[in-house]
């Protein structure tokens, strides 16, 4: 185990060096880039399309020096170049030319088309230009310049109507407010009442590092201001989203190693359970395969020592059983012929009653060894079965009437439906009957009650009585070969202990199990259950 867990720890920190080293770098641009090309577009967007409107409006000599006279009323280096000079892809320039804005966060720049032969560059590569401030001004200062250009130009009651066309182009928050309804620091007030571009940071902004969460400005000599933002709260969504792709990739690249280190293991498991599951269904030859690679082959390794161990005390022990079996019926032969011929000259009360006693002992030890040949044949393989269609009424009475017959002083009803009919092999399963009837004659009273019932394609026969019962703790040995009850043992009532155990093993053979629970008589109710393959209502 302890190999295990350092084969697991060299694998992990080899595939955390190589997701580092290799596998990140490689694809982080991939990873980032959509993200990073959206906030650039989500700051820059509305004062280029703003600007590009305007310039498409002019003609194109005089463009540049429209450009020359605005340049530094942005935060930006603006160009005008040529659609047939570009370095887009084939999907950018579908969509530059359809009126998209293109950003690109590795050139630091933002595209928007002007007309079908031009277009406009906002780029920021360059060094920060001297006239402005910060960040945040470098942002806004463009769209502030064009937005008050506009509004100047019409009367302050009809601003609110032309800022909602202004809007439009926008994809971050704006709105037109009165100062008085500001909630500014008295030096925040002082600067927006000179005109100047206030910026405000919040904690959002600080912690992602953005430039500012909120930016205004006053127009003209009104007592109302252009604001922005806030910025963060869509940013901040966007890079949830990043960090939650960014950490499920990451996840994913360590999880395949554990995969691969568990895989083998998993398959070890699979096919212990198969070997157990097969050992289970008395196939004593099952073997665990070795899986490459797995940490778990030591326990494959010690299930296979295992069950050949077990599989040689099998053997060992059905080889002693057959062996002793046979060969204890010859003496057992010898002892009957000698009592016969001793009976002929022996005479007196005692001495024959001692040789009745004995001839008993011999009948019990003969019959016990038949039993254990049975078992012994019965455990070995289980024989052909030929099962027919059997009325359950008619064949119940049948085997009930002998033991009528053998046993007068035992009341023994059967109850049953006339229309029940059922399939198995009549010769084992009378076998398996007589044996529950003997065992309730045997350990009853007076009282015996034979039943079938149906219960959808289910067949339940029960053998019932009115004795002492079977202890509830005992309810799954008694099955078990020479078990027997410690509490009920009766010498005279003789028994070999494999009655029971030749029962089970004749149900296992129709694919249906035996149980025991207590009866309603008193006694011990023994049911054999026969499932859908063995029992049916209709016709063959």
């Amino acid at each position: 185990m302890k190999l295990a867990l350092i084969m697991l720890t060299a694998l992990l920190m080899i595939s955390l060096a190589l997701i580092q080293v290799v596998i990140f770098p490689t694809f982080q641009n991939k990873l980032t880039a959509d993200s990073e090309n959206w906030q650039l577009k989500y700051l820059t967007s509305g004062q280029i399309k703003m600007l590009s409107e305007t310039l498409s409006a002019q003609p194109e000599n005089s463009r540049n020096e429209t450009l020359e006279n605005l340049k530094e009323e942005f935060g930006f280096y603006i160009r005008i170049d040529p659609m047939t000079v570009h370095s887009f892809s084939k999907q950018e320039l579908q969509q530059l030319k359809s009126g998209e804005t293109i950003a690109n966060v590795d050139k630091e720049a933002t595209y928007q088309r002007i007309d079908d032969n031009y277009y406009i560059t906002f780029d920021s590569q360059e060094s920060v230009p001297p006239h402005l401030v910060n960040k945040a001004q470098r942002y806004t200062m463009g769209s502030f310049f064009l937005i008050q250009n506009a509004l100047n130009k019409i009367p302050p009651t009809q601003w609110d109507e032309a800022f909602l066309n202004i809007e439009k182009h926008y994809m971050h928050p704006m709105a037109l407010v009165n100062i008085d309804e500001l909630e500014l620091s008295t030096e925040e007030l002082k600067q927006l009442q000179t005109n100047a571009i206030v910026t405000i940071q919040t904690e959002d902004s600080k912690t992602i590092d953005y430039p500012a969460d909120w930016a205004l400005q006053k127009i003209g000599k009104s007592n109302r201001a252009i604001q922005f933002g806030p910025f963060t709260p869509t940013v901040v969504e966007k890079m949830y989203v990043l960090l939650t792709v960014y950490y499920v990739f990451f996840g994913l690249l360590i999880l395949i190693p554990i995969l691969l280190w568990l895989l083998p293991a998993w398959f070890s498991m699979k096919e212990l359970k198969r070997a157990t599951t097969s050992l289970g269904q008395g196939k004593f030859d099952t073997r665990a395969k070795r899986i490459p690679f797995s940490q778990l082959n030591h326990l494959s390794q010690t299930y296979n020592i295992m069950a050949e161990r077990i599989q040689r005390l099998i053997s060992s022990h059905k080889t002693l059983t057959n062996t002793v079996s046979h060969e204890l019926r010859t003496p057992i032969a010898r002892i009957e012929f000698n009592i016969e011929l001793l009976r002929a000259h022996v005479s007196g009360e005692y001495a024959i009653d001692q040789l009745g006693q004995i001839e008993s002992s011999v009948d019990e030890l003969n019959k016990l060894v038949t039993e254990m040949l049975t078992y012994a044949r019965f455990d070995r393989e289980a024989p052909p079965l030929k099962p027919i269609r059997v009325n359950l009424n008619d064949w119940l009475t049948e085997q009930v009437d002998g033991w009528r017959a053998t046993h007068p002083e035992i009341q023994l009803q059967v109850k049953t439906d006339k229309s029940i009919d059922a399939v198995f092999d009549v010769f084992y399963m009378s076998r398996a009957l007589n044996n529950l009837i003997k065992n309730a004659i045997c350990y009853g009273n007076d009282l015996v009650l034979i039943s079938a019932t149906r219960i959808k394609n289910t067949i339940k026969l029960s053998v019932e009585d009115d004795g002492v019962g079977v202890n509830y703790t005992e309810r799954y040995d008694i099955f078990t070969p020479f078990y027997r009850s410690s509490e009920h043992i009766d010498i005279d009532k003789g028994g070999s202990g494999l009655g029971l155990s030749i029962v089970k093993l004749i149900m296992e053979w129709h694919n249906g199990q035996v149980s025991v629970k207590k009866s309603a008589l008193g006694g011990a109710n023994f049911q054999l259950t026969l499932s859908n393959s063995t029992s049916t209502d209709g016709n063959e």
